[in-house]
């Protein structure tokens, strides 16, 4: 795995970075794939953006513990991403599947940093990318859903 072949330091950075590029790999996506997600009116926009804002609030603690404590920032980078997506399922008005998926992940992330110490550069990134690769298969159902129920109500 990517995190045993490189020190923890650049683990760190790398995933600093890469944290950074979610959100425009995720419109290069949605074009490709024609899902206009980020087109969508959602009925409080500004919640919408001040979640993003508050969960930006995490990275001081992420780079803190970069420098003092590194093993600390995976689990901060982890979680402290993840703190929006309540946030977005309340606004989409669909916020079971966005609340599974804070939820799972923080346990997931946190058990792993607990209770196996040698794999918070390997197994704790993993767990998210499979955490986000199932949420966006259930996401992409329930889009689907949600379309079809609202072509058949006329909405």
């Amino acid at each position: 795995m990517p995190g045993s072949r490189i020190s923890e330091a650049s683990w760190t950075f790398i995933a600093q970075v890469m944290s950074g590029a979610i959100i425009p790999v995720a419109v290069a996506l949605a074009a490709i794939f024609r899902n206009p997600f980020m087109k969508v009116k959602v009925p409080d926009q500004g919640a919408v953006l001040m979640a993003m804002g508050a969960m930006l609030l995490f990275w001081p603690g992420a780079i803190a513990a970069m420098w003092t404590d590194n093993a600390l920032a995976p689990l901060l980078i982890a979680i402290g991403m993840s703190g929006h997506w309540p946030v977005f399922g309340w606004s989409y008005g669909r916020p079971a599947p966005f609340i599974a998926h804070a939820v799972i992940r923080v346990l997931a992330v946190f058990a792993i940093w607990l209770l196996l110490p040698e794999d918070r550069f390997t197994l704790l990134p993993a767990a998210v990318a499979g955490i986000c690769l199932v949420t966006v298969l259930v996401l992409c159902v329930d889009s689907g859903h949600v379309a079809r129920k609202l072509k058949s109500t006329g909405s």
